[in-house]
């Protein structure tokens, strides 16, 4: 878990509050938060929103644009308790936003839930990539020709082109098309 505050009180209490049940990483501006997510991963991210160097909602933006982070659920901390502040972070990628000053109670809470859902987020990314292995494995080992194509259609709705979407092996060593297995 990586907390990232430029105010070390802040930074000690949630560590003593999260430290027994986590791993804490820490960083004082986001610049360095983002480094360390990069280098480390964690599986979620706390973040004041007024830091110096990189603010909150810009280390928000750099993890969402980043494919190793895009999904890291990200908790954005911030004495604005405002609506419009909540919806700004939120509409920036946040997966939460807890105002300062919050409970002991109310961030063990909201975290727990962001590891569960990042844990069933990663074993379902898991089995998905393993199912995807066991289809392209099975459809390249088919000795029978296959295919999906696409029909472009125009304005009038009539069939005027086709594309391939996906060949196998066997396909594309029985056809007679130079373009199989390449967009029409």
């Amino acid at each position: 878990m990586l907390v990232v505050d430029d105010n070390a009180d802040v930074r000690d209490y949630v560590r003593r509050l999260l430290n027994g049940r986590h791993q804490i990483l820490t960083a004082v501006n986001g610049q360095d938060g983002l480094a360390i997510a990069l280098r480390h991963r964690p599986d979620v991210v706390l973040t004041d929103i007024t830091m110096p160097i990189m603010d909150g909602m810009d280390l928000l933006r750099e993890l969402r644009a980043r494919p190793e982070t895009s999904t890291t659920p990200v908790i954005l901390l911030s004495a604005r308790a405002g609506e419009e502040s909540r919806s700004e972070g939120m509409d920036a990628g946040a997966d939460d936003y807890l105002i300062k000053p919050f409970s002991a109670r109310e961030l063990t809470a909201r975290v727990g839930a962001h590891l569960q859902m990042a844990r069933v987020r990663r074993s379902t990314e898991e089995t998905l990539r393993e199912s995807e292995k066991k289809y392209r494995e099975l459809f390249e080992s088919m000795i029978e020709a296959y295919c999906v194509i696409e029909i472009i259609f125009d304005r009038n709705q009539n069939p005027v082109d086709f594309r391939y979407v996906e060949t196998n092996r066997a396909f594309v060593q029985h056809a007679t098309r130079p373009d199989v297995g390449r967009a029409h």
